[in-house]
């Protein structure tokens, strides 16, 4: 059996191979700082749980992302960006909850000044309440750095089902529109608040 160097080699090979079995998730060390990076998208929220290894190099503990709701697609952006802070906090909890301080990356710089807005809504102000129990503080990190996270909010999987569901919805709203036994109702809405209610008929 040839023994060169060459892109061919035994050694290259068993180079490639190493590289392949290589960790992609690391054990979870319990006497080690946490940190977490999170990021939402249109359709999706990720995170991930982290910690450096004994040569300084951030590892991957664990992986975590979902499809965002129906009602929490229309979330401003900065709800959204909180829904993926709290997702990973709920997912990360009991690694989390009770330990040393940690870090939360997020690409969206005025998370880091979430708690000081004077005017907090009754669902921001229940995910302050939350974020209370534990002892982190947020830094941002640009969206181009925070690669990981984004990834993970942006799973093609995803994507293909919200896309889906956009196009189902107007599929069925230009349908309506051209339904001859839906014409009462769309020029009774079209009219607005004024409209006359007795001129309904279906």
């Amino acid at each position: 059996m040839p023994t060169g160097s060459g892109s061919n080699s035994p050694g290259c090979f068993r180079q490639h191979q190493g590289e392949l079995h290589a960790s992609v998730l690391a054990l979870l060390d319990e006497n080690k700082s946490f940190s977490v990076v999170c990021d939402a998208s249109d359709y999706a929220i990720g995170c991930a749980l982290l910690q450096k290894d004994d040569e300084g190099h951030e590892r991957v503990i664990s992986f975590q992302s979902r499809q965002l709701k129906a009602a929490e697609r229309n979330y401003p952006v900065h709800d959204k960006e909180l829904l993926a802070m709290k997702y990973a906090l709920v997912k990360f909890r009991v690694h989390l909850l009770g330990t040393r301080p940690f870090v939360i990356y997020t690409d969206h710089a005025s998370l880091r000044t979430a708690t000081n807005s004077p005017h907090l809504s009754q669902r921001m102000a229940r995910w302050l309440s939350f974020f209370a129990e534990y002892n982190f503080r947020v830094e941002y990190k640009p969206g181009k750095l925070n690669v990981l996270a984004d990834a993970l909010s942006r799973r093609p999987d995803y994507e293909l089902v919200h896309s889906g569901h956009d196009r189902s919805i107007r599929s069925d709203t230009l349908s309506a529109s051209k339904d001859e036994n839906y014409t009462p109702l769309v020029q009774f809405l079209s009219d607005g608040k004024d409209a006359n209610f007795d001129k309904l008929s279906l």
